[in-house]
């Protein structure tokens, strides 16, 4: 055993298509060189984690000496995995029969109905609630449903419903959590509706409703956007309230704005983002030429004092330094767009975030 190979080999990816074709021989051949417990992949898991692998390989790596439990980095089973994909080789039934407990979490707490939910693969969950899974398991990123609901994007929503469906026929609670990610999915789809997939966009909007209706959530209004002409100008309120406002009313779905209006506000809330979120990490010359953009706008039309324009040089100049400055900037967008109210035609961007 100790001359055997601690990792998968290179090449299983494409074994394990040919063992799907019918030729086993191959990817058997290759792993009878590596231990049982022999991993690989991003997760580091066993040949059972791998996507692609076959039931027949299953019941020979089992036979073998592979725990059918074995969690890779995140303590994911294959179970886990197989549940959260969309028509795995491996079925659920496959590895219960081999042996592999229902009952495990991975490192995160997640269940195999987690992972089911948040792929919206109705025939996994399905059959785990046959199998007697817990539809309400906690975990630190809550039931199933939460779990699910809080990263469904617009793609997902159709799938989503049965998902949510067949959860709640089983017993599963509509939280208030569940319901505030329902609302939040509503209003991110009713957001980008108009520039939404021409094909796809009347059957999300149905899901989307049917979501509301399934966890008693009233459906955004429609979303009202500036018309291109009217003067703009936000409520009275806090700036923060305002940014979102003109958010809502100027920015579209994708891409730059129509007016330096929109668009300064569509930097500095793409700005924050990205500081906010994912520490700066896709910081990159598209970000930096939006942010030399931004301060040329503040500088332009009816521009702001020199005081606020020296300042927003200084935070552009530390923004990686000083992430929590960037609501200052966007402070500023919203003065700006207060000072110049007339819809000014955007020139085309150098950049293309």
């Amino acid at each position: 055993m100790a001359s055997l190979r601690k990792t998968l080999p290179k090449d299983l990816a494409t074994l394990l298509q040919q063992a799907a074709a019918g030729d086993e021989a191959p990817a058997i051949q290759a792993l009878s060189r590596c231990r049982p417990d022999a991993t690989g992949g991003y997760d580091k898991g066993t040949v059972l984690t791998q996507r692609g692998c076959t039931p027949g390989i299953a019941r020979w790596a089992v036979a073998r000496g592979t725990d059918v439990d074995a969690g890779g980095t995140y303590g994911r089973t294959a179970l886990m995995h197989v549940a959260g994909r969309q028509s795995p080789s491996l079925g659920i039934q496959d590895l219960v029969d081999l042996g592999a407990r229902l009952d495990l979490t991975c490192k995160a707490g997640r269940t195999a109905m987690h992972y089911a939910a948040d792929a919206q693969n109705l025939q996994a969950v399905r059959e785990l609630l046959a199998l007697g899974l817990d539809p309400d398991a906690p975990s630190r990123d809550g039931t199933p449903l939460e779990h699910a609901l809080q990263r469904v994007s617009n793609v997902g929503l159709v799938r989503m419903v049965p998902v949510a469906e067949a959860l709640l026929a089983a017993g599963a609670v509509a939280t208030e959590t569940a319901r505030q990610h329902v609302r939040r999915a509503a209003e991110t789809f009713e957001f980008h509706r108009a520039g939404f997939n021409a094909d796809l966009v009347e059957e999300t909007a149905q899901a989307a409703e049917a979501l509301c209706r399934l966890f008693d959530v009233e459906s955004p209004a429609p979303r009202r956007m500036h018309d291109g002409v009217a003067p703009i100008v936000a409520s009275p309120g806090r700036w923060q309230d305002q940014h979102e406002e003109l958010w809502q009313l100027l920015v579209p779905s994708h891409g730059a704005c129509a007016t330096v209006q929109g668009e300064v506000v569509r930097i500095t809330g793409r700005v924050s983002g990205e500081l906010y979120r994912n520490g700066g990490g896709n910081w990159d010359q598209g970000y930096r030429d939006m942010v030399t953009a931004l301060l040329g706008h503040l500088a332009s039309g009816s521009a702001l004092p020199a005081a606020d324009l020296e300042e927003a040089r200084g935070i552009a100049s530390r923004l990686l330094r000083d992430m929590n400055s960037a609501g200052r900037l966007a402070e500023l967008a919203v003065a700006w767009v207060a000072a110049n109210p007339g819809p000014t035609p955007l020139p085309p961007p150098i950049y293309a975030r």
